[in-house]
């Protein structure tokens, strides 16, 4: 038996007493008492024997399909080095250790996207699983994966490149697969269970790709805001488009981006999709007064607020906020451009991302960065020519319909029509390992399916189903040589719409949007309550749309040289936090509304702040990192400054304070607190009215919302104010004050505020999808610094409840081609998905603290393990 660390012994020892005290909750889920006297005693494939995976060995492997040898070389990090001479054995290997160190995880992010994740856990997951087939994903996958084999018989030679490598990926996983089966040793999830996993097919790669796309792109926002308005009235509307306009010069693009993209904006999406010509939208002369009939929809709210049926697939992959930013070789230290992302996203067990560095002689490839298991290409991070990064744009790409309803028949333009009716059976897999199957009935409008709660419909059509070809994308800008090749890899990506940037090593960098952008027409003007009287407002899709009436029907997708992008642009930098792009942005004197919905302007000021000031004399790699680890929060300068102007007798605590929100510091805990509980004093009864649970984040309503108000408020400006029920702004901020300060003696258990320390009670927590049950399975919680809007985010709803979303992975790189180190990365967790393994959580630590390991080229300095992968 290998020798375990005394953190894996802890965590099995631990595990063994949880499932024996558990045993009658745990029981209730996955059954028999022989399974866990199996797991407990047997040495051969009970716990025991997962020790003796958790240690890296070097061995000798061989693996059916490769043409050579294949060395994998893993360093301190566990992070493995693939080194091969032909392109399809990388992959081929790329399949194997994604298995061997993830395919619990890639099993249930598949299940997830062709909806059957109840045929492995059971009642538990069938919410989810109606909600993706209802969506309609599954048949996404399948007709995705077609497209790629369609490309490549008609010769795309990207696509044909692609296939190949999903081909030889899921050859690799099943190699896996096959010996782990024939020798009992899966993963420990399964034995838990009782389960047996099943073969891995190449377009199973697919389905991993859309639950990524509908986590990052299917947002409800339209439907949140019609059933606030609904509820309280049409100026809540007015109120997003006050604080729009009044954050007009926070923007990534600005005016500026038209003079900057006539460089390769000239081809066609591939394959063709339908383009809008302006002059084709019309703006119905008519006007609507909002809300109209949407008061009757109050009753969907249960489908719009994170329904109960959701929370698995908000465990696997939620958050939508990112930073990336790149900067110009000239206004760098090196005289090369320098790069960083931080996607933000769901703190899970095992975490979103495995990281490896490959090498393929056969293509003369070094590519460093992550890759989500189930899928065998990097999707962030840097190889020899190019850097390339990701964030949520926040464009929006999902449009909500309603009708008139008789029956199944709708009325739309002038008759009824009968809805067309799709009978999903899906396979529900109880605690004994018995399966039944339960029917489920999804009805379709010409808008797409129907999302049904207490007989309200309402449909939804989103590009996040449309058929893409994005593995070709993937596999095109991992191999890309310059900025132009990622730009032109944008024609196979239709969904969700990222900020994507890239810096190359001569010298360029580029911004710019990539997905699908809706043209809509027939779009109604909606009359809404505002502060000068009434506002006359053209719903370009940020609003629910009347299906009867034929509102909102798409024409097509915006021409791809009409999508903002910045190429070298005179300002030397570009930075993106899930900010405004342009504003007020037209389509060819169209109206078009790119975004409403985007998320608090804090993180994106605050980088551009630190930006102006490293770049002044230049700046490097570990400026980079510095700037993605800040933990100063704009939200808490601003608030607490408007605080002082209206009672000031409230804020001596704040004295001397430079708003970094440190674990060991008292003033974060309460400038937090105080900042929330009066912006949910302010929403709370409206999200209340709306039947809807508080949302105070990019979908919902946003803290700069607040902010706005209260500094209206100060210039006399109470209008919105009052509609929340607020004339009085000192009775709003010192009886918050109070209410504050009494929970925190509360929650602390003490009255000494110096004791109030930020870490104690604002932690991460990290999640396994069975680590309700299984606690032993989570990470443990660690302090966590920042707040939800620092550039280094720790968002958490209410203090005490967890830190449950944030830098998914921290990437910086350098494209000096002579740099001593190319890249800088950090996850929050580990490569291995075996909870004894050392490499289970072994970034995770270093991860909380802000730190990073590099990224080289070849053979890692320090191997802790070699694999050597030849044919049989």
């Amino acid at each position: 038996m290998c020798a375990l660390t005394k953190k894996a012994l802890l965590r099995l020892l631990t595990g063994i007493l949880l499932v024996i005290l558990g045993f009658s909750s745990v029981a209730s889920l996955f059954n028999p008492i022989a399974r866990f006297i199996v797991l407990l005693s047997d040495p051969a494939s009970g716990f025991w024997s997962y020790t003796l995976d958790a240690k890296l060995d070097s061995e000798s492997i061989v693996l059916p399909g490769l043409r050579g040898k294949v060395e994998v070389y893993y360093d301190v990090n566990g992070v493995p080095h693939v080194i091969a001479e032909y392109e399809e054995d990388a992959f081929r290997v790329i399949g194997w250790l994604h298995a061997r160190d993830r395919f619990w995880q890639m099993d249930v992010m598949r299940r997830i996207g062709y909806g059957n994740l109840s045929a492995l856990v059971g009642e538990a997951a069938l919410g989810v699983d109606k909600f993706m087939r209802t969506l309609g994903y599954h048949v996404a996958v399948r007709e995705s994966f077609r497209l790629v084999e369609e490309l490549a018989r008609e010769g795309d030679t990207w696509a044909q490149r692609a296939l190949r490598a999903l081909r030889a990926y899921a050859e690799g996983v099943n190699a896996w697969l096959e010996q782990t089966l024939r020798e009992d040793r899966v993963p420990v999830e399964y034995r838990i269970l009782g389960a047996r996993p099943e073969p891995w097919r190449p377009e199973d790669s697919m389905a991993v790709a859309y639950v990524i796309i509908h986590g990052l792109g299917f947002k409800e926002s339209d439907a949140k805001i019609a059933l606030l308005a609904a509820a309280k009235g049409s100026w809540v509307l007015s109120l997003f488009l006050d604080v729009r306009d009044w954050l007009s010069n926070a923007t990534i693009a600005g005016t500026e981006w038209r003079n900057y993209i006539d460089v390769f904006t000239d081809y066609m999406f591939r394959p063709a999709v339908p383009l809008a010509k302006p002059e084709d939208v019309i703006v119905l002369s008519d006007v609507h007064v909002v809300p109209e009939r949407l008061s009757e929809l109050i009753s969907l709210s249960s489908d719009f607020s994170e329904p109960q049926q959701l929370r698995i697939l908000s465990l696997i992959l939620s958050g939508v906020f990112s930073n990336n930013w790149v900067i110009h070789g000239s206004r760098s230290a090196t005289g090369y451009p320098l790069l960083a992302n931080d996607p933000h996203l769901q703190l899970s067990v095992p975490p979103v991302w495995y990281e490896m560095s490959v090498e393929i002689k056969e293509t003369k490839l070094w590519v460093h960065g992550v890759a989500f298991p189930g899928v065998p290409f990097i999707i962030i991070g840097r190889n020899q020519y190019v850097a390339f990064g990701y964030t949520n744009s926040m464009i929006d790409v999902v449009d909500f319909y309603y009708y008139v309803w008789s029956g199944d028949k709708y009325y739309y333009m002038g008759e009824w029509r009968n809805a067309n009716t799709r009978l999903e059976r899906i396979l529900v897999r109880d605690p004994m390992g018995n399966y039944r199957v339960i029917e489920h009935r999804v009805l379709e409008t010409v808008h797409g399916p129907v999302l049904e709660y207490k007989g309200l419909r309402m449909a939804v059509k989103t590009t996040t189903t449309m058929p893409s070809p994005i593995m070709v994308w993937a596999y095109r800008v991992m191999n890309a040589r310059s900025v132009y090749d990622v730009l032109e890899a944008q024609q196979y990506f239709y969904a969700p719409i990222q900020n994507a940037i890239a810096a190359d090593v001569e010298g360029n960098i580029l911004y710019s949007p990539t997905g699908l952008i809706p043209v809509r027409t027939r779009l109604p003007i909606l009359v809404l309550e505002a502060p000068e009287g009434t506002r006359l407002v053209v719903n370009t899709g940020f609003y629910p749309f009347n299906g009867s009436r034929g509102e909102g029907e798409w024409l097509g997708f915006m021409p791809f040289s009409e999508i903002p992008r910045l190429l070298n642009p005179p300002k030397g930098y570009v930075a993106t936090a899930n900010n405004y792009i342009a504003a007020n942005y037209s389509y060819h004197g169209a109206p078009h509304n790119l975004q409403l919905y985007v998320c608090d302007r804090y993180r994106f000021q605050r980088i551009v702040e630190l930006l102006e000031e490293k770049l002044a004399n230049g700046a490097g790699l570990a400026d980079m990192a510095e700037i993605q680890i800040d933990t100063v929060s704009l939200a808490a300068r601003n608030f607490i400054s408007l605080f002082r102007a209206i009672a000031p007798e409230k804020t001596f605590v704040f004295k001397g304070w430079d708003f970094n929100m440190l674990v060991d510091d008292y003033r974060p805990t309460i400038a937090f607190e105080w900042i929330r509980t009066v912006h949910d004093t302010l929403w709370s009864p409206v999200f209340e009215a709306a039947g809807l649970e508080p949302d105070y984040g990019c979908s919902g309503v946003r803290l700069e919302l607040t902010e706005y108000m209260l500094r209206e408020a100060l210039e006399g400006n109470t209008w919105y104010l009052e509609k929340l029920g607020w004339s009085d702004i000192v009775g709003l901020v010192t009886q918050t004050y109070s209410k504050t300060m009494n929970k925190l003696r509360e929650l602390y258990g003490t009255n000494d505020y110096r004791e109030w320390l930020w870490g104690r009670k604002h932690q991460y927590a990290a999640t396994h999808l069975l680590g309700g049950v299984i606690p032993w399975l989570n990470y443990e919680p660690l302090p966590a610094p920042g707040d939800p809007y620092t550039v280094n985010p720790s968002p958490e709803t209410r203090l005490g409840e967890g830190v449950r979303a944030g830098p998914s992975v921290r990437f910086v790189a350098d494209l000096d081609p002579n740099a001593r180190v190319l890249a800088l990365f950090q996850m929050p967790g580990g490569n291995s998905g075996n909870p004894f393994s050392k490499y289970y959580d072994n970034q995770y630590e270093p991860w909380a603290r802000g730190l990073y390991h590099s990224a080289v080229p070849g053979k890692p300095r320090v191997i802790v393990a070699q694999l050597v992968f030849t044919p049989p």
